[in-house]
């Protein structure tokens, strides 16, 4: 669904929970023994009719575009066109660089998707979430990176010119108010740059 799609479907929403609400209201007031004085409702719920095909109205409020993370819970690869991002929870324990037991498949099938596009310059990227100081966080994405990088150049050679660097916890792609979002945030980034 477009985010244009999308809006029009909450417009219309909006606008049959309003008239629902009217509707509810009015048989509210009727149950709490409001005086009958012919213009307050009987007590009989209408239903409104609502077409939803009708034009709408942009809403005012504002609207904020939400974008999603792309590593994976789980670690393993994907892929974005020429980026692939791997989960830093499985290729690293906590507040390490060096590779846990899980990351030689992962490594494993990065490889084989990278040998797929026959790179010749790579960068890989290194980021983490921000729960230690600012400063901790840069050089731990750099180690994770430059660790990657040696990995990487083991396995595809010296035809392939690998750059490696850290971000830190500059770049976050979820939130890290939550266990989840930070998660995603531990990540390493390999592009194929040609």
């Amino acid at each position: 669904m477009t985010p244009r799609s999308l809006r029009a479907t909450a417009r219309r929403l909006f606008a049959v929970v309003a008239a629902t609400s009217v509707v509810t209201l009015a048989s509210a007031t009727a149950a709490i023994g409001e005086p009958d004085d012919g213009t307050q409702p009987t007590g009989e719920t209408i239903y409104p009719v609502v077409d939803l095909n009708a034009p709408v109205q942009d809403l005012t409020l504002p609207v904020q575009t939400l974008e999603f993370g792309t590593a994976t819970m789980s670690g393993g690869v994907k892929e974005q066109g020429e980026e692939i991002t791997l989960a830093g929870a499985v290729l690293f324990d906590p507040n390490k660089h060096t590779l846990s037991d899980e990351a030689a498949g992962e490594l494993d099938q990065l490889v084989a998707t990278l040998k797929e596009h026959g790179p010749q310059k790579l960068t890989v990227v290194g980021h983490t979430d921000d729960v230690q100081s600012a400063e901790h966080n840069q050089k731990l994405s750099e180690r994770r990176a430059e660790t990657i990088a040696d990995a990487l150049h083991d396995e595809l050679g010296d035809d392939v010119t690998i750059e490696a660097s850290g971000k830190g916890e500059a770049v976050p792609i979820a939130d890290n108010d939550t266990e989840k979002g930070r998660t995603l945030n531990r990540r390493v980034v390999v592009t194929v740059v040609r």
